[in-house]
């Protein structure tokens, strides 16, 4: 009886002492950390950096251009003056002519073309980075999934942990009986299969537990263990439709956006273009063409440009535009439509949880007045602690269901947030 104080004494101690800390993780703190250092983030700023060096490099078709340009040619004849005139002497020109030009010219109006063609810039690059957010779309959907898959299994190991503990009591009790000659050995042997069988989910769900463990550990960038413990979000608000700003959905209205800019630029081709333009040369002959020696010269004026060429395929560019705009639009009806049955499967499954839930509270209503019933017969010595620690561990394990039960709804209703794009407006959810 004394060691027996003794080991009450040193367990009392034990549970008393304070334990070691074990690092705790939120799903947020999860999905941030896990869209900081996911790898595709640096597209972003390679994405930003080639719109700005596009946006300089069309900026440059404002400054003056300087072209050089040479020629040698040799020609079958030239411009002869067969008349005599007193006084004067008119060599021929040689068949042998050379020039070199220096060409400086200044845009002065390009029919809105450079300015149509930043916007195309930005348009792309807002598609580059839809990407990006596409990607960390998913990372953050696998995050969710993970964060719940381990909450699950924590509460499924805690189901199957009672139910370990009323078959452990069931065997203690049977092989009372079998030493009293009132059960059969074959009964106690169903027991003990039934507890391995309970081992074995047991080590299922621990290595589970590990693999998603180590998954988020690569996501998040984080020291994660079996051992930490993932703090269980509160329950979130979510909607029942698509939210237009979802990026898989914008996506197509950038496209839209992008295919509409690219049909307006084809038809800023019509439109003239003026601008000023100094030329300097030196050649034989130069302007003077009844000099056949090597002269300088220049030339100062505006030029405008009108190509009607593109006239011929106008209709066509329009038509191809607006075939390739309505494939688009098909695109993006399908994307929403795929996304609107999830979301619906969604919620189904959100409202058959609902339903388990109400019944888990009746059942622990129930559970516990046969409990409490149970205590009584116990200290009337009409019920025998065995049989009292069955029904206690029932009313243990629908107390648990119950916690399995809405830590699933939490996800489900998570899992709605996401797929809603509510998320959008904070990627903390």
């Amino acid at each position: 009886m004394q060691f027996r104080h003794y080991k009450t004494v040193i367990c009392l101690i034990i549970l008393c002492l304070p334990m070691t800390a074990i690092g705790q993780l939120t799903l947020e703190d999860a999905i941030e950390n896990a869209r900081t250092h996911a790898p595709i983030n640096p597209l972003t700023q390679i994405s930003k950096q080639t719109l700005n060096l596009q946006l300089k490099k069309l900026a440059t078709h404002n400054r003056p251009q300087l072209t050089i340009n040479g020629q040698a040619t040799y020609q079958s004849d030239v411009t002869k003056i067969n008349i005599d005139i007193p006084g004067m002497m008119l060599n021929p020109l040689s068949k042998d002519q050379y020039k070199i030009t220096t060409t400086l010219n200044q845009n002065l109006y390009d029919g809105g073309q450079i300015a149509l063609n930043k916007k195309i810039a930005h348009t792309a690059q807002m598609l580059e980075q839809n990407e990006v957010e596409l990607a960390l779309e998913k990372i953050q959907y696998q995050i969710i999934q993970l964060f719940f898959s381990v909450l699950e299994i924590d509460a499924q190991l805690k189901v199957i942990m009672t139910s370990r503990q009323s078959l452990s009591s069931s065997l203690k009790q049977l092989s009372a009986s079998i030493e009293q000659g009132i059960a059969l050995p074959s009964q106690q042997l169903e027991l003990q299969a039934a507890l391995l069988e309970l081992d074995q989910q047991i080590i299922q769900l621990e290595a589970s537990k590990k693999q998603a463990m180590q998954t988020m550990r690569l996501l998040t960038n984080a020291d994660l263990s079996s051992d930490d413990t993932l703090v269980r979000p509160s329950s979130t608000t979510y909607a029942k439709q698509i939210s237009a700003d979802k990026y898989n959905l914008r996506r197509y209205d950038h496209q839209l956006q992008l295919t509409q800019q690219q049909f307006d630029l084809s038809q800023k081709t019509f439109n003239p273009t003026v601008g000023l333009f100094v030329q300097a040369g030196y050649g034989r002959p130069a302007l003077n063409f009844l000099n056949n020696g090597f002269d300088p010269f220049y030339l100062v004026g505006i030029r405008m440009r009108w190509n009607f060429s593109h006239i011929y395929t106008k209709s066509l560019d329009k038509e191809i535009s607006r075939i390739n705009m309505q494939k688009i639009s098909i695109k993006k009806e399908t994307q929403l439509l795929t996304d609107q049955i999830e979301l619906h499967k969604n919620q189904i499954e959100i409202n058959k949880i609902k339903n388990i839930i109400s019944q888990d509270n009746t059942l622990i209503r129930l559970r516990s007045q046969i409990t409490k019933t149970a205590m009584a017969q116990l200290n009337n010595g009409t019920l025998s602690s065995a049989d009292y620690i069955q029904i206690f561990n029932k009313e243990k394990n629908a107390r648990e269901h119950l916690e399995l039960h809405t830590i699933q709804l939490l996800k489900f209703q998570y899992i709605a947030r996401h797929l809603s794009g509510l998320y959008m407006s904070d990627h903390k959810l």
